[in-house]
């Protein structure tokens, strides 16, 4: 699904945008014409040079493939995390100081920080969309629609539900949850208190809150923690 976003005059970028994705000090974004613009603080949001399909912003870090399915990385340079390894991929997600990539042939590669085996991708497993948390694991949704998760499992965050088919993964920093109906999983408070009532096209999670658009209505509508206006959607998403 592509969305054209408008940068408003209270960012550093105005335009139109296809897709947009929020590190933790940093956001960057795809525009119009495929290049990437990049705000907010430290070495990542230099916008790097090319023609870009897909961005994903970690905490201090953001990668991105270009139109030739290659990689490219920016950003903070440790544990390796702006080297990505070379190939042609379909999906790019960065999580904390970690990214992964997905291949078409199912295949998953990680790169970075390795403190909790989050780079330990499982063998003879083909996936469909992986998403890295901006914790120390990752969650990924395999050929078969199940959720299989590799990394730290100090809060549950590698116990998705059994006998439940998945079309779509997001991770948060203890949690994750997953869709057609809704489902969490990890710690459980705020990020995965989900509707598990509403169905979701779409699914996004942080730190100590999630976001989705609503299946039946394209509605915006979001959960977890209030603070800082996390949940003051505004109006024209809520309808």
């Amino acid at each position: 699904m592509m969305v054209v976003m408008m940068i408003t005059d209270t960012t550093k970028w105005q335009g139109e945008f296809i897709q947009v994705s929020a590190g933790r000090l940093h956001s960057c974004g795809i525009t119009i014409d495929e290049t990437v613009e990049c705000w907010g603080v430290g070495s990542a949001v230099t916008s790097p040079e090319g023609l870009f399909v897909q961005i994903s912003s970690g905490d201090f870090h953001s990668c991105g493939i270009l139109k030739d399915e290659t990689l490219q990385c920016w950003g903070t340079t440790v544990s390796g995390i702006a080297t990505p390894p070379p190939g042609r991929f379909i999906q790019v997600s960065c999580g904390k100081d970690f990214s992964c990539a997905l291949k078409s042939d199912g295949s998953v590669q990680c790169w970075g920080e390795n403190s909790r085996g989050q780079l330990h991708v499982p063998e003879g497993v083909q996936f469909r969309q992986v998403s890295a948390s901006p914790g120390d694991f990752v969650c990924g949704v395999t050929v078969d629609n199940d959720v299989v998760c590799w990394g730290d499992n100090t809060r549950g965050q590698l116990n998705p539900p059994s006998e439940t088919q998945f079309t779509l993964v997001s991770t948060s920093r203890f949690g994750a949850c997953g869709l057609k109906t809704i489902a969490c999983w990890g710690m459980r408070s705020g990020v995965t208190a989900a509707p598990t009532t509403v169905k979701f096209d779409e699914l996004s999670l942080g730190w100590n809150h999630g976001c989705g658009i609503r299946y039946d209505d394209g509605a915006v509508q979001c959960w977890g923690d209030s603070s800082s206006d996390r949940l003051a959607i505004p109006a024209a998403l809520r309808t």
